[in-house]
């Protein structure tokens, strides 16, 4: 059996539209030599007035070993206008229903999980040209 070493120089990503709003965070107790407690990738395609024009990916790591996707939260924001604030409170209280960390010892309590990511949600719309924030 022969082992093959490869040294991965190069990783070319597609550029993504003007209109996507693309961030990505992991929160955790210091930088270096601990585990991230959340962390998340959140893609939403915007038109100029804030309306969400495909489906939007909310991905959030550390809350449980099944948890991945907001898929509820996901559904509820196609096609609704981000810079509502109602649209807003409807997202954060489906994310705090679907969202359901399970104990680790290693991890920040359940509870402050569940908090984490709403406010990393949240920070999308608080990101340079979004109005969503007068709740």
């Amino acid at each position: 059996m022969q082992l093959f070493v490869c040294l991965l120089a190069k990783i070319k990503l597609p550029t993504m539209p003007a209109t996507t709003k693309f961030l990505s965070y992991k929160t955790m107790q210091r930088k270096k030599n601990t585990h991230a407690y959340v962390n998340a990738a959140i893609k939403i395609d915007l038109d100029a007035s804030f309306n969400i024009t495909a489906k939007p990916n909310l991905i959030f790591g550390g809350i449980a070993g099944d948890f991945v996707h907001a898929t509820q939260t996901e559904a509820l924001l196609n096609g609704k206008n981000l810079s509502q604030p109602q649209t807003l409170k409807d997202a954060l209280n489906t994310l705090a229903q679907e969202v359901v960390p399970t104990p680790d010892p290693v991890l920040a309590s359940p509870a402050y999980r569940k908090y984490l990511t709403q406010a990393l949600f949240y920070r999308v719309n608080i990101i340079p040209g979004s109005r969503s924030t007068d709740i």
